[in-house]
């Protein structure tokens, strides 16, 4: 069975108990100019507008998925995803409080842009300084949609980029890497569906381990409680 990701409307809650689902914040940086909006935009409403301006701060929308793959149960999942300013004095001041609670945190550089993918450098240090050691670390090369000729950007010096820094910062990371175009939408939806099954494994797995404590709980409820008798004894 195939694995199926559908929006779905309405606020995020679960549950016969309305308890609200916690969210899975997912960040995008990157130099300018290399589509993190325009892949914003995708993953919020598969829309793609050219000469896309950036948010003036931190941008970010959330969405109820339900996920399904090798079992016909579906999980539900919160995802809040934030676009970030290019301005650098704004980054330093404001930003890196956004990698805090990210679960995943997606590196974006462009064919059209070499400084793009060496100043990956900048926000892996970031990540490691600021995001959860156990968030997933998504790189994105944007922009294949490209002609040849305005690709300055080639796979040997990617694959030397990336060998250089699996032996480094990348080493003992959850690592995925991904080819897209935010202008014809090829690649997104893989990000995406790979992002939410990872993130609905996890809930999942939370489930499970809040059921348990949840009948532990219950079992200890439902089990005789101590007694003190009239002459001071503890009755058991």
């Amino acid at each position: 069975m195939a694995t199926t990701v559908t929006a779905v409307a309405g606020p995020p809650r679960y549950g016969s108990y309305d308890q609200p689902l916690p969210y899975f914040d997912i960040v995008l940086v990157g130099e300018p100019g290399v589509g993190k909006t325009s892949i914003y935009n995708r993953l919020e409403n598969n829309t793609f507008k050219e000469g896309t301006t950036p948010p003036a701060g931190m941008d970010c929308f959330d969405r109820v998925y339900h996920v399904s793959a090798q079992t016909d149960e579906n999980i539900k999942v919160a995802a809040r995803v934030w676009d970030s300013f290019d301005h650098e004095s704004y980054y330093r001041n404001v930003e890196r409080s956004f990698y805090k609670f990210a679960k995943a945190v997606v590196f974006v550089y462009s064919l059209d842009k070499s400084s793009s993918l060496t100043c990956l450098t900048f926000w892996i240090e970031d990540a490691t300084s600021y995001a959860p050691k156990n968030a997933l670390w998504v790189f994105i090369c944007n922009k294949i949609d490209l002609p040849m000729e305005d690709q300055v950007v080639c796979d040997d010096e990617i694959e030397h980029f990336f060998d250089i820094q699996f032996k480094n910062d990348l080493q003992g990371r959850n690592v995925l890497r991904y080819k897209t175009s935010a202008k014809t939408g090829e690649g997104i939806p893989d990000v995406l569906v790979d992002l939410l099954c990872m993130f609905g494994e996890q809930a999942a797995t939370e489930s499970e381990r809040s059921n348990v404590n949840l009948t532990r709980l219950e079992e200890e409820r439902d089990q005789p409680q101590p007694t003190v008798s009239d002459e001071g004894c503890l009755i058991l």
